[in-house]
């Protein structure tokens, strides 16, 4: 009964690691680039008077924030995949 619920715990204890771990991964996904590269605020672009370098300026800042989203998902993937094959590697053992 001990061995038993001692399985249990410790699948549930994965699953939770889990849950957290991709919590992390996503509001961090979501919130660093916007931290790193914020928005142009009106004022910013105040002395601008073509709107078409306004949208460019306002393109070009987005597509640095989506960038280096693209660059987070790729060194996180790194990590994780090396966790994986540790841990695996590990096990096995």
């Amino acid at each position: 009964m001990g061995r038993l619920l001692n399985t249990y715990g410790r699948s549930l204890g994965y699953v939770i690691a889990l849950l957290l771990l991709a919590t992390g991964i996503t509001i961090g996904l979501a919130l660093v680039p916007r931290a790193i590269y914020p928005s142009l605020a009106n004022e910013q672009l105040q002395g601008i008077s073509d709107p078409l370098v306004r949208l460019q300026l306002k393109n070009a800042r987005s597509a640095l924030e989506i960038e280096f989203r693209w660059q987070l998902i790729a060194v996180t993937g790194i990590f994780l995949g090396t966790g994986v094959i540790g841990s695996w590697v590990r096990h096995k053992k």
